[in-house]
């Protein structure tokens, strides 16, 4: 990620900071420091407050109230406070609508109970909030119109940071490292982009973004990483990219326009035991890419309208996974691997283009994939125990390929017209096949490999049906109906 740059270059520019028309400047060292600045009226305000260890206060308010446009409209502020109580407040306002107002403001506190909030309202705002050490951290930062940039780096204990920007260019950073962190970040307008890092205990993102391009990184490292994200907008190109690297996250990501994907380098990765993650998009081009490495995680993937697409890998025991895509080019790759006991996966596929590439390895495996209507392909691989495979096809160019491996075997195929075709493969012990076609260019082909009870029945309602059946071994018995 590219946080620290971000806030390396974003305290540069805020504690870099010009000599102009109004000035204050306020050093205090000592036990219990307070400082206050107001500069009323002020179209060139500055303000440099720094306090060193104990009881530190500081409140800056700057305000423009200025009617007339001028290139000299420049808030600034710059707090660094050092040590045990420190509560920073800025505000910045700009109610005379200049087209040159550009607020600035840092806080840099080093830290025991910071606290730390600056409001910046009017055109190219810029803001950066630095708190450091093992204390209870907090800061807000609340921007209003135009260049928005926010950065907030907190280290330590308590976390919590929550960044609004109501926003145009906005771009928000947020790194957390510690325990109980939380950020909420909500940017409203059009190209924003949204980068959380989070690395202690009890991790917490919440992200709202609703406008046009937007992008969304989060990486959590801790346990009980919790991960929201909302992205809306018409015309969107929205993009979310989430890693979680602890014991029992969850992510939920919904999309809202066009051209929306859960991707990037890694999509959602997760890679701990008991984590979930809750996807749904709405709108064009929607694609997901993402992986789950641990045991006993569960994916939900819900898309709706147009070019949908899911790519999802599962590695690990007892993981499952619930797809649902409706409408138009649907595609689906699924993949679960290590042998492990209750393996799941579901789907459906409803309408358009679709076809779904499932393939699972383990114990107690069951697998369901759906699809209606129209060009529908399906591959489906299970191996290992109690598998039970069930394929559905309604529709138009129904082609399916099921491969079924180990002993509790049981596979049902459906396919309603129209150019069906169904190959399916079995081998070892309980086996039972059923395969259903009805109507149009049929042709199954049905092989139980290995030994035991072996059972199959193919019913194929005429038109060009055509039906192979072999078996090997054990107690045979095969019935086909065309």
């Amino acid at each position: 990620m590219r946080n620290k740059l971000l806030i390396g270059a974003a305290l540069a520019v805020v504690l870099a900071v010009p000599a102009m028309a109004d000035d204050s400047l306020i050093v205090q060292q000592g036990l219990n420091q307070t400082a206050t600045v107001d500069q009323t009226g002020s179209l060139d305000a500055q303000s440099d407050i720094d306090q060193s260890v104990e009881g530190n206060v500081a409140d800056v308010t700057q305000t423009d109230t200025a009617t007339a446009a001028t290139v000299s409209n420049v808030n600034e502020s710059t707090i660094i406070q050092q040590g045990i109580g420190n509560t920073a407040t800025v505000t910045q306002h700009n109610n005379g609508g200049q087209a040159a107002s550009a607020n600035t403001s840092g806080i840099v506190q080093t830290n025991n109970n910071a606290v730390a909030e600056a409001e910046q309202l009017g055109i190219a705002n810029t803001s950066g909030i630095n708190q450091s050490g093992g204390g209870i951290t907090d800061a807000l930062v609340t921007q209003s119109g135009e260049a928005n940039e926010s950065v907030v780096f907190q280290t330590g204990a308590g976390g919590i940071a929550a960044v609004t920007q109501m926003a145009d260019e906005s771009i928000s950073s947020v790194d957390q490292s510690g325990f109980e962190e939380a950020a909420t970040v909500s940017q409203t307008g059009t190209l924003q982009t949204s980068n959380v890092l989070q690395s202690g205990t009890s991790d917490t993102a919440n992200i709202t973004q609703s406008g046009t391009a937007n992008m969304s990184v989060v990486e959590q490292r801790g346990v009980y990483g919790v991960v929201t994200v909302d992205q809306v907008g018409s015309g969107s190109g929205n993009t979310s990219t989430i890693l979680q690297r602890g014991l029992q996250s969850s992510v939920s990501v919904s999309q809202d326009g066009d051209t929306n994907s859960v991707s990037g380098p890694d999509g959602f990765d997760q890679s701990a035991d008991n984590s979930s993650a809750f996807i749904t998009q709405i709108g064009t081009g929607s694609s997901v890419f993402g992986s789950q490495g641990g045991s006993f995680n569960t994916a939900t993937i819900n898309q709706n309208n147009d070019d949908n697409s899911v790519s999802l890998d599962q590695d690990g025991f007892s993981n499952s996974v619930l797809f649902s895509q409706s409408l138009a080019s649907n595609t689906a790759f699924i993949t679960q691997l290590a042998s492990g006991s209750n393996n799941s996966i579901f789907g459906f596929q409803d309408g358009g283009s679709n076809w779904a590439n499932l393939t699972q390895d383990g114990t107690s495996n069951g697998l369901t994939s759906n699809q209606t209507g129209l060009t529908n392909v399906s591959t489906i691989t299970q191996t290992g125990v109690a598998g039970s495979i069930s394929a559905i096809q309604f529709g138009d160019d129904n082609l399916s390929l099921i491969t079924q491996s180990g002993f509790d075997n049981e596979i049902t195929l459906s396919q309603n017209s129209v150019d069906n075709e169904s190959e399916i493969e079995q081998s070892g012990n309980d086996g039972l096949i059923s395969v259903t076609q009805t109507g149009a260019g049929g042709y199954s082909f049905v092989s139980q490999g290995g030994g035991s009870n072996n059972d199959v029945q193919v019913t194929q309602n005429s038109d060009d049906a055509y039906s192979v059946v072999t078996q090997l071994g054990s107690g045979n018995t095969a019935l086909v109906n065309q």
